[in-house]
């Protein structure tokens, strides 16, 4: 292709006129920000002052806030401390009430750890008190309070949920402040009662380990079961309109990830009225039956209860959130540590190496993957779960080269049925020889390797879990060989013409404009 005819008019006009515009829109809009944004900052700052004007009418205080501290409650979102000693002034922000909506709050704490008094500066709520509008005094009831006793001090259905949301942001500012520790949320069991109805779940003693995630909605916890026998989530879901607990589910969930057993400890769906018949409990418990034995995918094909289709909803809703983060935990589980997994594969490579992590995000039964230092290839961790009996069934190590092929393999675990009716596992022998066929074998040739007469199902789980770790030794050693020169002398190539056009564009015009000046 003639490169003459890429920069011609027909070609270059669009994209000059799509420049243009571009930069004519960001102009614009940065003119408009540096004109709008000292006014926006300015009446922030009036609203603001005014904020504290109102909750510390004597107060002296700087114009710009104290330095926040590391570690503020995500709602604290300035503080102001009175120059005489008289206290401080925090301002706060929350989203989690009745409708998610921002409420904006300035509360004014005594050096005791009091509340002097309390304003909503703003309120995008749709259904609120009368009084509870922007800069409107909505705390005088919690004049006096502390940490110990603030409480509701408006009652009714519709209001409660954000007066809640109120209430702990308001608890949030005393722990800024040191009047008080922060808490976990409020549950309506605590854990050791959580612990024994898990336990009773299970069927068993067990060691359970908490390891519930950061960043979950509705599931409040989630506990690893000891001998690799799955985890157990303790689900919770709050009516949006009563603020009360509409369900409580606790689950047993295999290491496959499915659901082995069901605890409904709560359901409440709204009482009979105005024709409205609530579902029976019998009807509700096969609702909850029908969950046994689903996944984080097919959970969602569970029929639901007529006559309470939100409630149902919500707690599919509350076990899906469960199931998927539970799979992201199997996907990180370890049967065997860290620590010896490295050790092992330092044996099966035969010298002491650094072992550096880069395992994919993406993966069913690839558990790690570390490259080997000094060219030493790369390290599979492999794991497959029994989809009958949620437990491992195999764990395999490969020492793999870098172009895929397997050096070495060493089996961890290996499980199979056990010996009845007639059925005659294979022996220990057999099972070595099957792992002595895998060195030699890449991504392609895997697929041929024989399988083992009477564990066929366990060797073919096995080769699919071998077959997925040479892919993704494969696809970390294409990304790392990836040449980024050409693209990059291509662009800069391309971006040179660009500016070499416009200039011999430009450059006739200037010399014939300067021509004319003389």
């Amino acid at each position: 292709m003639n490169i003459k005819n890429i920069f011609t008019k027909k070609n270059l006009t669009p994209l000059i006129v799509l420049s243009a515009i571009c930069l004519s829109v960001a102009v614009i809009l940065g003119l408009v920000n540096l004109v709008a944004a000292p006014i926006i900052e300015e009446r922030n700052a009036a609203a603001v002052k005014e904020s504290l004007s109102i909750v510390m009418p004597d107060g002296e205080f700087n114009s710009t806030p104290d330095e926040m501290k590391s570690g503020a409650p995500e709602t604290v979102k300035s503080v102001y401390t009175e120059k005489t000693g008289k206290g401080y002034v925090v301002t706060l922000v929350t989203t989690k009430g009745y409708t998610g909506k921002e409420i904006g709050i300035t509360v004014a704490i005594n050096t005791d750890g009091e509340i002097i008094k309390t304003v909503i500066t703003k309120n995008e709520e749709s259904i609120v008190p009368s009084d509870m509008k922007p800069m409107g005094t909505y705390g005088d009831a919690y004049t006096d309070a502390t940490a110990d006793n603030v409480v509701d001090v408006v009652t009714g259905a519709t209001v409660k949920y954000s007066e809640s949301a109120i209430k702990n942001a308001l608890y949030d500012a005393f722990v800024y402040l040191g009047f008080a520790e922060e808490k976990k949320e409020e549950l309506p069991r605590t854990d050791a009662e959580i612990i024994s109805l898990s336990l009773e779940l299970i069927g068993k003693e067990a060691a359970l380990t908490d390891v519930t995630p950061e960043e979950t909605e509705l599931v409040k916890r989630i506990y690893r079961i000891g001998s690799g026998e799955g985890y157990v989530a303790y689900a919770l879901v709050i009516s949006a309109n009563y603020g009360t607990v509409e369900s409580e589910t606790l689950i047993h969930v295999g290491s496959d990830g499915k659901i082995k057993n069901v605890n409904k400890l709560v359901w409440k769906t709204s009482d009979a009225m105005y024709g409205y018949v609530p579902p029976t409990e019998d009807v509700v418990n096969s609702f909850y039956g029908n969950l046994v034995g689903k996944n984080s995918s097919d959970i969602k094909d569970v029929d639901l209860v007529a006559n309470a289709t939100n409630t149902s909803t919500n707690v599919v809703n509350s076990l899906t959130e469960a199931l998927v983060e539970i799979d992201t935990l199997i996907k990180n589980d370890l049967p065997t540590g860290e620590e010896e997994i490295i050790s092992l594969s330092r044996e099966l490579i035969g010298k002491d190496v650094e072992l550096t992590d880069v395992t994919p995000v993406e993966r069913n039964y690839v558990r790690r993957v570390y490259r080997a230092s000094g060219n030493n290839g790369y390290i599979v961790y492999a794991v497959v779960i029994s989809k009958n009996y949620g437990t491992v069934e195999t764990e395999t190590l490969l020492h793999v080269d870098n172009d895929g092929s397997i050096v070495n393999a060493k089996k961890l675990t290996w499980k199979t049925s056990d010996a009845m009716y007639g059925y005659v596992p294979p022996t220990e022998e057999t099972v070595n020889a099957f792992y002595e066929t895998l060195p030699g074998k890449n991504s392609d040739s895997i697929k041929g390797v024989d399988l083992v007469a009477n564990a066929t199902n366990t060797s073919t789980s096995l080769v699919a879990s071998i077959s997925e770790g040479l892919l993704a030794v494969e696809r970390i050693e294409s990304d790392a060989s990836v040449n980024y020169l050409p693209r990059i002398v291509g662009i800069s190539v391309l971006a040179a013409s660009l500016i070499a056009f416009a200039v011999c564009k430009a450059l006739p015009v200037i010399i014939e404009k300067r021509r004319k000046n003389g």
